[in-house]
């Protein structure tokens, strides 16, 4: 019988409980993994070919996982890429998929979740991935990344939002003073401007507290 060649990850997470984790259970579905702990790392393993696929997360130590998506994609051939993120929101994954990327998984995931995204593929042997059940955003979510972008849209101002929303002002401030923006929020809209995704999407990231 003809020996089939194994398959070879490149995993890129700055998180070394994830990375390892994932590592692991990918090891465990019998895939070669290169772990790398940032885009300077990365692009070092890059050098020699022989990679199946690349798991990538979006928040890195030296800089945003957009930018990486963009340079796998680039690759002559592009290497398939699958987005593996403890930091999920709307507008990356939106801007992730129109860089190319096979899928947008929010962790935690399987190592047979990530090969099977990789591999555009359910295998009869692998059960039904859990990343389709973690993907739906939860109307919480929907609503936050809604008033992100309506405060965005008002330049910050608080008022012309609340009138936008069709909500009180005093409302308004409860939910942002609830759950303020993070500074990890303007980092992604930073990033997604580069990878062109639309400005209604990209409004997330301002501090809104006044």
């Amino acid at each position: 019988m003809p020996s089939i060649t194994p398959l070879r990850a490149l995993l890129i997470d700055s998180n070394s409980v994830d990375r390892n984790r994932l590592a692991r259970s990918l090891r465990d579905d019998r895939v070669c993994v290169e772990e790398c702990v940032s885009i300077a790392e990365s692009q070092k393993a890059l050098r020699s070919d022989g990679f199946s696929f690349a798991a990538v997360e979006m928040q890195l130590v030296d800089g945003h996982g957009l930018g990486l998506v963009r340079l796998l994609e680039r690759r002559v051939p592009p290497l398939p890429t699958v987005v593996v993120t403890g930091y999920p929101s709307v507008a990356t994954a939106i801007a992730s998929m129109r860089l190319g990327v096979l899928d947008y998984l929010v962790k935690p995931v399987q190592g047979r979740d990530v090969i099977a995204a990789a591999l555009r593929q359910e295998a009869a042997h692998l059960p039904e991935p859990s990343y389709r059940e973690a993907r739906i955003a939860t109307l919480e979510w929907v609503e936050w990344e809604h008033i992100n972008r309506a405060v965005a849209k008002c330049g910050g101002n608080i008022s012309r939002a609340a009138r936008l929303l069709g909500m009180y002002r005093q409302s308004l401030q409860r939910k942002l003073w609830k759950r303020p923006l993070s500074a990890d929020r303007c980092q992604d809209d930073q990033e997604l401007r580069g990878a062109g995704a639309d400005q209604a999407l990209l409004a997330g990231g301002r501090n809104t507290r006044r």
